[in-house]
């Protein structure tokens, strides 16, 4: 899983995507219509994505991060404690 989600190429690749259909809007009413666009690049983007070797292991890590986040969020650093 590391080696298909250290590389930036897929988030570049979305992103240019993103880009090309974005690129093509000529006048923006609002912030709205912005999300709009991005989020309609990004399922675009979403039909030529693989899927990553390991990714039976991902409700994994997901518990391992939140345990993670959890204990910095439990014992915050003293060092940057102020008082």
């Amino acid at each position: 899983m590391r080696m298909s989600l250290a590389p930036t190429n897929t988030v570049e690749s979305a992103l240019s995507v993103v880009r090309t259909k974005v690129g093509r809007v000529k006048r923006w009413t609002s912030g709205r219509q912005a999300e709009h666009w991005v989020g309609m690049g990004l399922l675009a983007a979403e039909a030529g994505f693989r899927r990553i070797r390991g990714h039976r292991l991902i409700p994994m890590l997901q518990t391992a991060l939140r345990r993670a986040i959890g204990a910095e969020v439990a014992m915050p650093n003293p060092a940057l404690a102020t008082g």
